[in-house]
């Protein structure tokens, strides 16, 4: 890192130099007499920039939340200036930005997006600057009418950028949608993290905004007006003696210029107008030469210098953390460097889905530090967060789901399993209409799948003994299940979820359309015959589904939602609302994972559709068919006669399912629904 730091630091100065030379190089020194230079004056002028440099700062601290400007503030300026004296683009702003997170151990991206609020604001600023300019004033400089083109086109450009800005912050669907094709350019991880980047930057841009604007504008005025008279002061250090309309218009060019990425350290981009505004005044040459280039100092060169000594002493911050701060600022961000595993958050994000303002809203307004997407197959979001400093997982839901989320909490609390986790609270958000637990974290345990995969045979055949023992753990029902609640099941969630997936998504509606349909080359009943069928049994439906009544059950007994330590410490999570219960919707849920494989199909991203057939590579693995096999014995044992009953819960828990993946990837939709129908035919074959 130290030898890095020290080749961008000397590559720099010899780029700034090269710059300086080439600019410089026709000009005789000689002529470059400062002789008359009023030193008084120049101090004086030089003294009202580092009052401006303290506005400056004051403002920025106001941004982030701090109302003082600590040492921070005015040491990130300046080493931001430094890092713009020898980097192109105003790179120095990053730099500047890096050095606030590191130092205070925070999200880069969150002082990157006040430094944007920054420039925003002065931008928005000398826009109305230059409105009120041309207004109340009558000017008609040569410099003006020749770069008159290149001003409207500076209007329009800020005026996109203010456009688009706007439209970012209110996380406009057709924005977020297009920077997403931009991204897809990249590779996987690349693109995930400047996603993530991105997400951040709108959570940290709408915190920002909340801040005292009368305050912030308060010292805004103060850090322009300094900057004014110190132009002002710097022209009568050089007896220059301009009319107020000749002043506003110099100091309007002097902070565009400097303003407006460019080379390192603005050699030229800086130069060129000035020169130009004092040729047009009929000042000298020599003049015009000798103020650019004192000005540039006193501009820019000053704070650089102060900025470029800091920096050796501060070089560790701006390229590492700073981990021995103690708990004193806001870390409620997301922090890029620590997570970018965000990927549902971020799905939601840029495809526009009004439930991730909702989500946003509850980050910002509960502080909440986010440390980790933990996914999740439902329109909830499960998030590693901190609070108090330790980890804890919430879960949280959007209006549409939030009665079945707080359904979900009130199961885990009532129930009180050493199998299901841990609780510590949750909440109502009125104002939002949105619900969250929170949940002990679990960080020695593994996920299910993984578990499964890395431990022996009998450890997992022991493990999956005494998942089947929670679940016949379930009192035993006294009432049977009658008709009417089977004829409900089947028709919310079976038959009526496939006819809306129908009308939803064009290419299931086709696919649906044929009587049969083929299945990596193997013929199989489709939707319309298969419904046909059990219309025709729907009294052997009906047992099948009445068969072996709790009074509840979990739901949700996927391996997906399995964390596991060893064979007799689990944790079963998200549990599910049933208004059917029995023991065989959970062991259904156990064959939707081990005997269709639903973890491995939802890992599968290549499969070919043409017409009514369907092709893919089907690779569940030998442990689940292990497992498999040993559930199988499980239940012969336990149960009489029941392949009917669990094939047929195990096709139904595909087919709730299949809306909710149409949302996520409608393409990939035909791959969950004829996993269904492949057990709808196996169900209907016993008849």
């Amino acid at each position: 890192m130290s030898r890095g730091f020290y080749i961008i630091f000397i590559c720099g100065i010899l780029v700034s130099t090269t710059f300086l030379y080439f600019f410089f190089k026709d000009i005789e020194l000689s002529k470059l007499n400062f002789d008359n230079l009023n030193y008084n004056l120049f101090l004086s002028a030089l003294a009202l920039n580092f009052i401006g440099l303290f506005f400056r700062a004051k403002k920025f601290s106001i941004s982030v939340n701090r109302y003082s400007a600590k040492k921070f503030e005015i040491k990130s300026i300046l080493i931001g200036s430094f890092f713009n004296l020898i980097l192109p683009f105003r790179f120095g702003e990053i730099i500047r930005a890096l050095y606030l997170g590191n130092k205070r151990s925070e999200s880069r991206v969150f002082y990157f997006s006040a430094i944007i609020i920054e420039r925003f604001f002065d931008i928005l600023f000398l826009c109305l600057f230059v409105i009120v300019f041309l207004i109340f004033f009558n000017f008609s400089y040569e410099i003006i009418n020749f770069n008159m083109n290149s001003f409207y086109i500076l209007i329009f450009i800020t005026f996109f950028l203010l456009t688009f800005f706007i439209l970012f912050l209110i996380s406009n669907k057709v924005v977020l949608k297009n920077l997403s094709y931009i991204l897809n350019v990249f590779n996987k991880k690349i693109n995930l993290k400047l996603r993530s980047i991105i997400w951040i930057l709108n959570l940290s841009l709408r915190e920002i905004l909340k801040m005292n604007f009368l305050n912030y504008l308060f010292f805004s005025l103060f850090q322009w007006l300094a900057g004014f008279l110190s132009i002002y002061l710097l022209c009568l250090s050089f007896n220059l003696v301009l009319d107020l309309n000749s002043l506003f218009f110099l100091v309007l060019i002097t902070y565009l210029s400097l303003m407006i990425p460019s080379g390192p350290g603005f050699v030229g981009s800086y130069q060129l107008p000035v020169l130009l505004f004092f040729i047009s005044n009929k000042f000298s040459t020599d003049i015009a030469y000798q103020y650019a280039f004192i000005s540039w100092i006193f501009l820019v060169f000053v704070f650089a210098f102060i900025g470029g000594i800091i920096t050796f002493f501060e070089k560790n911050s701006i390229f590492q953390k700073n981990k021995r701060l103690p708990q004193k600022y806001n870390k409620w961000i997301p922090s890029i460097s620590e997570s970018y595993n965000y990927e549902k958050i971020l799905n939601n994000f840029f495809a526009g889905n009004k439930d991730i303002n909702y989500f946003n809203d509850l980050i910002l307004d509960e502080k909440m530090t986010v440390v980790k997407d933990l996914g999740g197959g439902s329109s909830s979001y499960t998030i590693l967060s901190k609070r108090n400093n330790n980890n804890i997982v919430r879960k949280w839901s959007p209006p549409i789901s939030a009665k079945r989320l707080e359904m979900q909490y009130e199961f885990i609390k009532n129930q009180n399993s050493k199998y299901l986790p841990k609780l510590y609270g949750y909440k109502k958000i009125k104002k939002l209409n949105t619900f969250y637990y929170d949940m002990h974290f679990y960080e020695n345990y593994q996920n299910g799948f993984d578990y499964i995969h890395k431990n022996s045979e009998i450890a997992c055949k022991k493990l999956l003994t005494n998942i089947a023992n929670y679940i016949l753990d379930f009192k035993i029902a006294e009432t049977t299940i009658n008709e009417e609640i089977t004829k409900k099941y089947t028709t919310e969630k079976l038959f009526n979820n496939v006819e809306l997936l129908s009308k939803k998504n064009i290419i299931i509606n086709d696919f649906l359309k044929y009587d049969n349909f083929y299945l990596n080359g193997k013929k199989y009943f489709n939707y319309t015959e298969i419904k046909k069928i059990l219309d025709l049994n729907k009294n052997k439906l009906h047992d099948d589904l009445s068969r072996y009544p709790s009074e509840l059950c979990h739901g949700d007994t996927t391996i997906d939602n399995l964390l596991v330590k060893d064979p007799g410490e689990f944790k079963m999570v998200d549990p599910n609302y049933n208004f059917l219960n029995s023991p065989l919707i959970d062991f259904g849920k156990l064959k939707q994972s081990l005997n269709s494989g639903y973890e491995f199909l939802v890992l599968n991203k290549e499969f070919n559709l043409k017409k009514n057939s369907l092709n893919f590579n089907f690779n569940k693995s030998e442990r689940y068919e292990e497992l498999n096999k040993h559930l199988d014995m499980i239940l012969h044992d336990k149960f009489n006669d029941i392949k009917g009953s669990i094939l047929i819960h195990e096709a139904i828990h595909y087919a709730r399912l299949l809306l909710y993946k149409d949302n996520i990837d409608p393409n990939k939709t035909i791959i969950y629904l004829t996993a269904m129908l492949k057990i709808l035919n196996e169900y209907v074959e016993q008849y």
